[in-house]
């Protein structure tokens, strides 16, 4: 599974080099020949803002030479899946992401990765997983509020009873009890409903669903986004049941997994998931307008890149497809403006976005005129 979560951001976030490269860039699920095209136009913006910046033309043709190599692959090009390309580049790092989000075209060279295009795509707008229960063909799939992409199961989780019957080592049956506790606390599985089956049916789901379960909810756990069950009325509450992430929503989506096309099953269970997210935000822009005058709710720049330098930065919020480059000068704790060019400069808005993310804050990128306030930016502090 390709999941850029957590992690993975703040894997991006921790990066600081000479030439750190972000690519970004809207593709077609299944293939368009202006996706190639866009992506080698990308590319030759990279290597004239490395040369721009100091890099020799063959040092930089050669750490874009394996994108370069891409765009011969077109069986690669054919079945992207995805709304979105996400790549990043440097001399010691190399990633790509194809994401559920139609991104608008960029490329930055700077000593960070610019993270802020991502943010929608974890926070605000949300992701959210979709489980779709099936008793012979079980999928997993990741979804925001644009799109939803099937990305498989983890590597050693089975998609069908029959596969997990065939690797079950013949444990002891399972004994059902309604309502007695089981070990640990978890209580043991009841059956509810129509379509369970007899005793030997529900034990083998059970049995499925408890290998399934030990590969996914580590997964599950990691992200910690929500996760809509699918299936057939019996199945998600038996999933639930066993499961140990805590992130299943509390109700399901009770349809068969197969009977949705791809854009009804985004439809339906981004309304499902939509409330989620639009509670949070609701919440963070009541806190940011009742804190006004208190100094909890600042708007200036350095300011705000200095408190999330700190850890001090609660909730942000920032302008999409804006950059305000400069150096943030941390022993005054001011900001000196400077052309994207200038060395050491980098996207001061972005910056605040990626210290943000590190101190454990929320980041909402908004478009113009969704600012809690007007202006590139806002945040709630957690302490002045």
């Amino acid at each position: 599974m390709n999941i850029l979560g957590q992690k993975e951001i703040q894997a991006l976030i921790e990066k600081e080099a000479d030439h750190c490269i972000s690519i970004y860039l809207p593709v077609h699920r299944f293939g368009d020949p202006q996706d190639t095209i866009r992506f080698k136009n990308l590319l030759v913006r990279a290597q004239r803002q490395l040369e721009e910046k100091g890099l020799r033309s063959v040092e930089a043709a050669k750490l874009l030479e394996p994108e370069h190599a891409l765009l011969e692959d077109l069986q690669y090009w054919k079945k992207l899946g995805s709304e979105g390309m996400a790549v990043f580049i440097c001399a010691d790092l190399r990633a790509r992401y194809l994401l559920p989000a139609r991104f608008s075209e960029s490329v930055t060279v700077s000593r960070r990765f610019m993270v802020k295009p991502l943010v929608p795509l974890i926070t605000g707008d949300g992701r959210f997983f979709i489980l779709a229960l099936n008793k012979s063909d079980t999928r997993l799939f990741i979804g925001s509020r644009y799109s939803i992409t099937e990305i498989g199961l983890p590597e050693g989780a089975p998609a069908s009873i029959e596969e997990a019957l065939k690797f079950d080592e013949g444990e002891k049956q399972l004994q059902y009890h309604t309502g007695a506790p089981a070990s640990g606390g978890r209580r043991q599985a009841m059956f509810h409903g129509q379509g369970a089956g007899g005793d030997d049916e529900r034990e083998k789901i059970t049995r499925f669903f408890q290998q399934l379960e030990r590969h996914l909810s580590p997964v599950f756990f990691e992200h910690k986004i929500p996760v809509i069950p699918v299936g057939v009325e019996y199945l998600p509450p038996l999933y639930r049941e066993i499961d140990s992430s805590g992130t299943l929503i509390p109700g399901s989506l009770n349809v068969s997994s197969g009977a949705l096309e791809p854009d009804e099953l985004h439809r339906r269970t981004w309304e499902m998931v939509a409330p989620l997210f639009a509670d949070e935000e609701r919440a963070a822009r009541e806190k940011f307008h009742a804190l006004h005058g208190t100094g909890l709710a600042v708007t200036d720049l350095a300011e705000i890149v200095a408190a999330a330098r700190d850890g001090r930065v609660e909730t942000l919020f920032t302008l999409e497809d804006v950059q305000i480059w400069g150096v943030f000068d941390a022993d005054r704790n001011m900001i000196i403006p400077a052309a994207d060019d200038f060395p050491g400069a980098v996207d001061l808005l972005d910056l605040s976005v990626a210290l943000t993310l590190s101190g454990k804050g929320s980041v909402y990128v908004k478009k113009l005129g969704d600012m809690p306030v007007a202006g590139d930016i806002a945040a709630v502090l957690r302490y002045s």
